[in-house]
């Protein structure tokens, strides 16, 4: 039966449906006060648009609140599992693991309770043609919510909106109009979704292109989760050895579709003749170790003793080591993680194995973050993870383990992606903030250090106050060379908070405006020093180059043209960790100018 769910991105009637449903719900939002205020004045400025959309994200979640309650959240959760990729996908990489996250934090909110048959072949949800009516009203509920929350953003970019226009258009990649509201009108011409247009700024336009290019690079876990940390990560997990990776330990990500033959993981196991020979199962979960010590490594300096990471951090990370334990010697259990990432145990192996580990795994994160704050036993773990919802605004998972009577759901995707979400860098000033900042430089050098711009004669240079005519220049943070090109590093340690994963305007103008400052200042040293190549304690006239970079953790929105314009080859003046790396380590020829 699972089979007729797995193919609905290919059903004309889910497609139908699909359009259909969000013809009604987006329909719902004309009855509303504000939609009518909106309305009359027919144009809005980027604030007004940005507070239309924010009434429209909880006017929207009123409406289809009594949707949710159709099935449980577990059902749900079963559901939206088994459903194509091509449902949730969009322009970019993000999109599908985004808009399935944020269908499943709003199952998470439903409150009805159900039996669920569970037994050698897992879960036996009924599925028929109501089921996929409920399935196409949810995509449809998760389209709507994803372009509320994409003009939410384009508005805090200073986008304005108007009324009364046709809204333009986008692909789609599954063949549907209901892909994306962006196209979708009804079969009337004169019933057009009632939602505004966006009044296209070429500037803006252009600059969220660029933005949209840069964030849609495939990073390692740890470049995800330092970034927001206000850090980056600086190796690739692919390049370690094979016994690095382990289930113990681990991450478990969104990987593209692909078939995977399980008869060689399972062979001896006693539930093996579930899998027919020459069967494959469809997967789409990977894991990568977490590298807990590197992780936590600037948490444990003396200055950071009183930082703790987010609550909802520690329960995810908690429940990644705990079901990491129990997978190690569950191959079944690997394999329903691979296909589906969550796997199912009886209450009574949960709570035994996990009393027991409990206490162990809680130790081994100490080592690596001595502050932690866990729950004082495994019993207010549980409760903690059951009242943890996390949120769809911006998307973090909640509820990695769903406890019921009859059995015990780990989800170790949710759990992921709830912890790197969750992980992120206090907004403190003071020592903190200057520890933060100097662990970043290092973090640049240790980056530049593994590829061919590795130069440890000058690194004399670096992070000492150069002076000319007896006044001080300026302070290089990270430094490089390759042949007769001198790399310099400014490092801003921008730190990836809530509000800008949300699209609040004044995170995004405010990280917007460090960065074209830093930019601006760092072209005129550059200038300055191959002006001047020799001063009172440096001499750079062995180079025929100084190439300049303003080097951030994450890929910092602007629209401004001097920031994102290439200082050599691909790198741009304003570049994130993740970007600087790429032109280390692959424009590894001599640039010529």
């Amino acid at each position: 039966m699972t089979k007729l769910l797995q193919t609905i991105s290919d059903d004309d009637q889910f497609r139908q449906d699909v359009s259909k449903y969000l013809l009604e719900l987006v329909s719902q939002l004309k009855k509303f006060d504000f939609f009518k205020a909106a309305q009359s004045k027919k144009r809005l400025s980027a604030i007004e648009s940005g507070q239309f959309f924010a009434d429209c994200i909880g006017a929207m979640e009123q409406i289809f609140a009594p949707h949710i309650q159709a099935y449980s959240a577990m059902r749900w959760m079963y559901y939206l599992r088994r459903t194509p990729d091509p449902v949730f996908s969009g322009d970019l990489h993000s999109t599908v693991a985004n808009n399935r996250a944020l269908a499943e934090i709003y199952a998470q909110r439903s409150e009805r309770v159900e039996e669920a048959r569970w037994g050698r072949a897992g879960f036996e949800f009924r599925l028929d043609d109501g089921t996929l009516r409920h399935a196409a009203r949810f995509a449809a509920f998760v389209i709507i919510m994803n372009d509320l929350q994409v003009d939410f953003r384009f508005a805090s970019k200073g986008c304005e909106y108007m009324f009364g226009a046709e809204r333009a258009p986008k692909s789609s990649p599954w063949g549907t109009k209901a892909a994306s509201l962006l196209t979708f009108k009804a079969k009337s011409p004169a019933d057009v979704i009632p939602l505004p247009r966006r009044v296209d700024s070429d500037e803006i336009v252009a600059a969220a292109r660029i933005y949209d290019q840069r964030h849609n690079v495939r990073s390692t876990f740890l470049g995800r989760a330092l970034a927001r940390a206000g850090l980056a990560d600086t190796t690739d997990a692919k390049n370690k050895p094979p016994e690095y990776m382990t289930l113990r330990e681990a991450i478990w990500g969104l990987n593209e579709e692909t078939l995977f033959s399980p008869q060689e993981l399972l062979e001896g196991h006693p539930q093996a003749d579930i899998v027919e020979e020459g069967m494959k199962a469809l997967i789409r979960f990977g894991s990568t170790g977490i590298e807990l010590d590197a992780l936590f490594e600037l948490y444990r300096l003396p200055a950071m003793a009183a930082i703790n990471i987010d609550d909802g951090a520690v329960l995810n990370l908690i429940t990644l080591l705990l079901g990491g334990r129990l997978l190690e010697s569950r191959r079944f259990a690997t394999m329903r993680v691979m296909e589906l990432g969550y796997f199912v145990v009886d209450p009574d192996e949960w709570y035994g194995l996990a009393n027991e580990g409990y206490a162990s795994v809680c130790d081994r994160i100490c080592t690596a973050l001595p502050q932690l704050n866990a729950p004082a036993t495994f019993e207010l773990f549980s409760a903690a993870c059951h009242a943890h919802r996390g949120s769809a605004w911006p998307i973090v998972h909640g509820n990695p383990v769903r406890t019921t009577p009859n059995y015990v759901c780990i989800d170790m995707w949710a759990a992921s992606t709830g912890f790197i979400t969750a992980l992120q860098f206090p907004k403190v000033q003071g020592q903190v903030a200057n520890e933060r900042a100097t662990w970043f430089e290092d973090v640049v050098q240790e980056l530049i250090d593994t590829t061919p711009w590795t130069a440890p004669e000058i690194r004399s240079l670096r992070q000492k106050p150069l002076t000319l005519g007896g006044k001080t220049l300026t302070d290089i943070d990270a430094i490089g060379t390759r042949g007769r090109d001198l790399l310099i590093v400014s490092c801003k340690s921008i730190p990836y908070t809530m509000d800008y994963d949300r699209g609040v305007y004044n995170a995004i103008r405010n990280a917007e405006t460090t960065v074209v400052n830093a930019v601006a200042h760092w072209k005129g040293i550059v200038e300055t020093l191959d002006a001047t190549r020799v001063g009172d304690n440096y001499n750079l006239s062995g180079f025929d180059r100084i190439i300049g970079v303003v080097c951030t953790p994450f890929a910092v929105y602007t629209k401004s043209a001097e920031a994102l314009s290439t200082t050599t080859g691909s790198l741009r003046w304003a570049s994130s960790l993740d970007e600087l790396a790429h032109f280390l380590r692959t424009e590894t020829e001599q640039i010529d100018e």
